[in-house]
């Protein structure tokens, strides 16, 4: 009986060894606020919407240390609409993957997640940095504010010196075809600069609603169009003082068609001053082209930190587009003509 005793002892021991070796945090992230929409002629629009600075969330990562510098990673994370409480699907349709970290060579992981447009291209994008939906580029082609892969293998290196680099790789058993992403990334001190590249076979896309375009190649647009390919690169450089930071973003959307091949390119300078240790004022300048299509967005940010959780902001974001067209501010409706305005009042907590 006192071995069996000292048995179990010693294998609860095991098991609270094991526990304390293995963590799981919830998180999450609430912004909501009301919004003032301005577009075309007679065109005005006032909502309460969630989500637009940062996308709001509610997730679960965890982490279990296997020894030797290995441990298996998790994370799961739904999008949520705090505005009326629901939850787009796919459930955890932000992030759901499972996989490795090493210490000595990276990070392995399989699921759904984001590629490298957003991974080393977050430094530099206004839209990620500070104004959120409104700030991001046409149609968001070119993948910087975060979207993600299904049925994707990943592998992000730790930092060589000062260069980190990783691929990936989606088999393609969606909607879209087959996709790749690959990016490097130098970071050392104050500066920060990286290269970017993604490629999505048979993807889909409504110019005429995601862009406000009437033609494409010389032809109308009625509906979605499905590429033969599109092809994205990027490149981006930032610097970060004591009290200001500026970047600079350039990316050029090949999109290949049955009828030809067109481009979107876009250049977006943005800076960042901290202006107490409380609060900072955030702008960017934006220009895209498409064929014979520009579009022109400039915002302005103020942001207060109430606490190290939670924030209140303003912002003003303006586009304007080519005569013909429409302006499209990504999360509202699309302009009546070629120029839209929004004027956001915000809240975000962390958790």
């Amino acid at each position: 009986m006192k071995r069996v005793l000292i048995g179990v002892m010693g294998a609860a021991g095991l098991v609270s060894s094991a526990m304390a070796q293995s963590t799981v945090t919830v998180y999450g992230l609430i912004d909501l606020g009301p919004t003032y929409f301005k577009g075309g002629p007679g065109q005005k629009l006032k909502r309460l919407d969630s989500g637009i600075s940062f996308g709001s969330r509610l997730g679960f990562r965890g982490s279990e240390d296997l020894g030797d510098g290995l441990s298996a990673i998790f994370n799961l994370e739904m999008p949520i609409r705090a505005d009326t409480g629901d939850v787009p699907a796919p459930l955890f349709g932000r992030e759901a993957w499972l996989g490795l970290r090493n210490s000595s060579w990276g990070t392995l992981t399989l699921g759904r997640q984001t590629d490298y447009m957003v991974d080393f291209g977050i430094w530099y994008s206004g839209g990620m940095l500070s104004e959120g939906a409104y700030g991001f580029h046409p149609g968001d082609y070119d993948r910087v504010a975060g979207q993600r892969y299904d049925n994707s293998i990943k592998f992000t290196s730790n930092k060589l010196g000062p260069v980190r680099v990783g691929a990936l790789v989606a088999a393609g058993e969606g909607v879209a075809g087959r996709s790749q992403s690959a990016g490097v990334m130098y970071d050392e001190g104050p500066v920060k600069a990286s290269l970017m590249y993604t490629s999505i076979d048979k993807l889909v896309i409504d110019p005429r609603n995601q862009i406000g375009i009437n033609s494409l190649n010389g032809v109308g647009l009625t509906g979605p169009v499905t590429t033969e390919r599109v092809d994205i690169m990027g490149a981006g450089a930032g610097y970060r003082g004591d009290k200001f930071a500026v970047a600079a973003l350039y990316t050029r959307v090949n999109l290949r068609m049955p009828l030809g091949s067109q481009t979107l390119a876009t250049t977006e300078i943005n800076g960042k001053y901290q202006v107490t240790p409380l609060s900072f004022i955030a702008a960017s300048a934006a220009h895209s082209g498409l064929e014979n299509n520009v579009w022109n967005k400039y915002y302005l940010t103020y942001d207060y930190l109430l606490s190290k959780r939670t924030d209140i902001y303003v912002s003003y974001t303006h586009l304007k587009v080519s005569d013909g067209n429409r302006a499209v501010l990504i999360a509202l409706p699309a302009s009546t003509g070629p120029s839209a305005s929004a004027l956001r009042v915000g809240m975000l907590h962390r958790f």
